[in-house]
C-alpha cells in the first residue's frame, strides 16, 4: 500500500486506538500510544532517558488542604472521650455546643471554650493531626526538589458553604518546616466538597507556567465531580491544542474513609486526547508519604534541560522550553507519517502506521 493510499484508508476509519508495537518503536522510546480523532492524532510516549536531577526544578506547585467539615479528624479536630451528662448541660446552657451541617448531616459540635475547659478536666482528648505530618512534608519535598522558584502555593478549599477558598500563600523549604496544619484560619469549614473552585484557582495561577503541578490532599468526598471532569476536558483540550502549558493534579487520599472510588475515577477519567491531568495515591500517617509521593510522580522527572516535538512537515508541534518530562504528550495532523522529538542537540524519529488489521476493519 502507498503512503497515500494508507493515509487515504485512515481518513476513512473513526476513532483509532493502538500501541506501537514494540519492535517498530525506537530504542529512546517506550509505550507508545496512538489515538486517532478526526483529523488528528494524539500520541502519548515514554522517554527511556535518565533523568537529570540538575534540571529538575521544571515546575510551578501547589498543594490544596480539603478543608471540609468531613476532614475536621485529619487536622485533629475530632472530640475522643465522653463529657459528662452535667457538664454537657452546663456548656449548652453557656452556647458553647451549637448544631452544624457535617457533608449533609446535622451534627453537635463544641466551641473552643467547651473544648479547652472539657480538655482541662481531662473528659476528653483530640484526634491526631495527620495533616500536620503529610502536608509539609510534601511542601518541602516539592519547594525543595520541583518548583522552579523553590516555594510551593498553599491554599484550603471547601470552606463555608463548599466553594471558598483561603490562600496561605507562597512556602519555600524553611518555613514549610515550621507550619502547623490545623485547618483553616478565615473561614468556617465547609458543608461540601466543591474541587472545582480550586482547580480552576490554580489553572488561572499557573496559566503562564511551563509545566504546573497541584496536590490535593482530600478524603475523596468530592460533590461536583461531573462539574471537574467537563473542566478537566476543557483543560485538556486547551493543553492539546497548545492553549496552556501542562497541568498535572494529583489527589492525595487521606482519613479513615476515603472514597478511593471517587479518586479512581478521576483518575481514570478519558479526556479522548493523550491529555490525563490526574493520579491519586493513598496514604495514612504510618506510611512513608514521599516515597509513595516519588513513585506517583515518576513519569514527570525530568529528563532534559528543553525539548520540541515536530511532525513530519517539519512543523514543532510541542515545546517544552523549561523542562522535558520523561512522559509527554502531543498532537499529529493525521498526515503526519512520522514525528521528531529534539532532545540533547539531536532528533529522535518515530514513524506512525496504523497496523494492517485496523485498516482491514
Amino acid at each position: 500500500m502507498s503512503i497515500n493510499d494508507h493515509f487515504s484508508a485512515i481518513g476513512e476509519l473513526n476513532n483509532i486506538d493502538f500501541t506501537i508495537a514494540a519492535q517498530d518503536t525506537i530504542n529512546e522510546f517506550s509505550n507508545v500510544t496512538v489515538r486517532k480523532r478526526g483529523n488528528f492524532i494524539h500520541i502519548q510516549l515514554t522517554l527511556l532517558v535518565e533523568p537529570q536531577r540538575s534540571f529538575s526544578r521544571a515546575w510551578k506547585t501547589g498543594v490544596a488542604l480539603d478543608a471540609s467539615t468531613s476532614m475536621k479528624v485529619e487536622y485533629g479536630r475530632r472530640v475522643i472521650g465522653s463529657i459528662p451528662y452535667k457538664h454537657y448541660n452546663d456548656y449548652l446552657n453557656k452556647g458553647w455546643i451549637s448544631s452544624e451541617n457535617r457533608d449533609g448531616r446535622r451534627a453537635k459540635s463544641l466551641q473552643r471554650p467547651a473544648v479547652n475547659d472539657a480538655l482541662a478536666k481531662g473528659f476528653i482528648r483530640l484526634s491526631p493531626n495527620t495533616l500536620d505530618f503529610i502536608a509539609p512534608e510534601l511542601i518541602t519535598y516539592l519547594a525543595g526538589q520541583m518548583d522552579l522558584d523553590a516555594s510551593t502555593h498553599l491554599i484550603y478549599w471547601s470552606g463555608g458553604n463548599g466553594s471558598q477558598l483561603e490562600t496561605v500563600g507562597d512556602l519555600k523549604v524553611n518555613e514549610a518546616a515550621s507550619l502547623t496544619i490545623d485547618g483553616p484560619n478565615h473561614m468556617m469549614f465547609g458543608d461540601r466538597s466543591l474541587l472545582l473552585p480550586a482547580l480552576k484557582y490554580y489553572a488561572d495561577k499557573f496559566q503562564a507556567a511551563p509545566l504546573a503541578m497541584v496536590v490535593f490532599i482530600t478524603d475523596g468526598q468530592i460533590d461536583d465531580l461531573n462539574d471537574v471532569k467537563r473542566y478537566t476536558n476543557q483543560l485538556a483540550s486547551e493543553i492539546v491544542y497548545n492553549h496552556r502549558n501542562c497541568l498535572k493534579c494529583i489527589l492525595v487520599g487521606v482519613g479513615e474513609a476515603i472514597d478511593e472510588f471517587t479518586l479512581k475515577q478521576l483518575s481514570s477519567h478519558d479526556t479522548d486526547t493523550h491529555v490525563n491531568l490526574w493520579d491519586y495515591m493513598i496514604v495514612s500517617e504510618l506510611q512513608d508519604v514521599l516515597k509513595i509521593f516519588g513513585e506517583v510522580v515518576r513519569d514527570s522527572q525530568i529528563v532534559a534541560p528543553s525539548g520540541a516535538v515536530y511532525d513530519s512537515s517539519g512543523k514543532q508541534v510541542r515545546l517544552f522550553p523549561r523542562g522535558l518530562p520523561s512522559r509527554i504528550g502531543f498532537t499529529l495532523p493525521v498526515t503526519s507519517a512520522w514525528f521528531e522529538i529534539e532532545i540533547n542537540d539531536q532528533r529522535l524519529r518515530q514513524s506512525v502506521t496504523v497496523p494492517p488489521y485496523i485498516l482491514r476493519g
